[in-house]
């Protein structure tokens, strides 16, 4: 019985691709069901915006999707987005190989013991930067590039990888939502509904104080409770499988001169240093 109830307790959640087909079978039946219809647009007298004319809903025939337009809605989609799918994809690679130079893990190790002491302080700095270029240029999607360079720092300052992922995506999500001068949604919308430019920015701002408020506080709250009980994380088995940042013991002077290069590359010059963890050599001997 006791293996029974382990058993089910230990249920594996669906993968990210299984949810996604999901979705999409929900949408494809969504249109067999839901009316089809339109509204009616006029044009306003600068000749280059529309509005919506007032009740001129009207039902339309319905293109009734065929189950094999699944096979192509993948690609389809892709191509849609293709910009935001391969910069993901060559960021993330870029990443990869400045992983591989070992220039990553000496910054982290150098900004961990800088910031020793002050580890709370790092939370409303980087969440404000995220914020601010979701509020101002959007792109909240393309946010998650900074995931790479964040995640190793927060596993060296004690935290874990749900940590840093809430640092990147709740200030950016929260700051789009509410984004003061994004000309993909506030910029078009405006557009549209032939609102003057970026109107009711003052607003947008107020909500973005409270929004940026509160995710701070949520994140240091999580953030705080993962780092007096590791246990307590959301992802404790899959953290626990990740490299352990803060035992690293390995020294990096052989890559002196591949870390001054990439440094140099990417505005910063970093010097070679001994990752040092409590189970070190170095460390007992001292």
């Amino acid at each position: 019985m006791k293996e029974k109830v382990k058993s089910i307790r230990e249920r594996k959640f669906p993968h990210i691709f299984a949810i996604l087909f999901l979705m999409m079978v929900i949408a494809l039946i969504a249109t067999w069901i839901v009316p089809s219809g339109t509204y009616e647009r006029a044009a306003l007298e600068d000749g280059m915006s529309q509005v919506v004319v007032t009740d001129s809903f009207r039902y339309t025939d319905k293109d009734y999707l065929n189950p094999f337009f699944l096979l192509k809605a993948v690609t389809q989609g892709l191509t849609g987005a293709s910009l935001v799918a391969f910069t993901i994809l060559i960021i993330g690679a870029c990443w990869q190989v400045i992983n591989a130079t070992g220039a990553i893990a000496v910054g982290i190790n150098s900004i961990a013991k800088k910031l020793k002491g002050k580890e709370m302080l790092i939370f409303p700095i980087l969440m404000f930067v995220f914020a601010l270029i979701a509020a101002i240029i959007g792109g909240a999607e393309l946010m998650l590039v900074y995931l790479p360079a964040v995640m190793p720092l927060m596993l060296a300052l004690g935290f874990d990888s749900m940590t840093a992922t809430g640092m990147v995506v709740v200030s950016a999500l929260s700051a789009f939502s509410v984004s003061v001068t994004n000309p993909f949604t506030v910029g078009i919308g405006d557009e549209i509904t032939g609102l003057p430019l970026y109107s009711g920015a003052w607003f947008r701002i107020i909500l973005q104080v409270v929004f940026y408020a509160a995710g701070v506080l949520y994140v240091l709250h999580y953030s705080k409770k993962v780092r007096k009980d590791p246990k307590s994380s959301l992802v404790y088995k899959e953290s626990a499988a990740q490299t352990d940042w803060r035992r690293a013991c390995r020294h990096s002077g052989g890559h002196g001169v591949r870390n001054h290069l990439t440094g140099l590359v990417y505005g910063r010059d970093q010097r070679p240093v001994h990752h040092c963890g409590p189970h070190c050599s170095r460390h007992r001997q001292a």
